[in-house]
């Protein structure tokens, strides 16, 4: 996580932007996007407690990303330095050409046995565990409805406290994706 801990209502919109102009490119930086949910994580922290520690998910996906790129440089299976350690979308087209976007811990086994999976038997035993990055980014895809919907509820209702807009934002954008235990 950045050094700081307080969250930056000008570091995080500066983020956004930076994303918003390079993704219109599909040209994202990794570590900006990693950054900006940490940044959201901060932003919670103004929400209360039950909001927080349920968002801790977040920080769990931003590092499966580091680790992702990290793992991929360190058994060479793709280049320090190269696209696809340093763009989001490049990392993700190298897992789809590779057949391992699909890697969701529960079906590894399966997918890497696949004939399509375009990795030597070295490769695949680092992959044994692998959560691809694809997944992660559909996922967290759901914060960022999330996102959407707390900062329209606050656009048309100020009065609210934070707890409750996340509350209702929460039910909109996250609930449909949870089973009912969660929920």
């Amino acid at each position: 996580m950045e050094p700081s801990k307080a969250f930056n209502m000008k570091r995080f919109k500066q983020q956004l932007r930076t994303l918003n102009s390079q993704g219109k490119a599909n040209q994202m930086e990794i570590e900006v996007y990693v950054d900006m949910l940490y940044e959201c994580l901060k932003l919670f922290g103004h929400f209360g407690t039950v909001i927080r520690l349920a968002f801790i998910d977040i920080t769990d996906k931003a590092e499966k990303i580091k680790e992702n790129k990290q793992l991929l440089v360190a058994h060479g299976m793709i280049a320090d330095g190269s696209a696809e350690a340093a763009k989001v979308e490049q990392l993700l087209l190298f897992e789809f050409k590779k057949n391992i976007a699909y890697l969701n811990q529960s079906n590894n086994k399966a997918e890497l046995a696949k004939e399509s999976c375009d990795l030597s038997e070295a490769d695949k035993q680092q992959l044994k565990k692998y959560l691809s990055t694809s997944w992660v980014i559909i996922r967290g895809a759901w914060f960022f409805d999330y996102l959407r919907e707390i900062f329209s509820i606050l656009d048309l209702d100020r009065e609210t406290s934070l707890s409750q807009v996340a509350l209702k934002a929460y039910d909109t954008a996250l609930a449909p994706h949870h089973p009912w235990i969660v929920q």
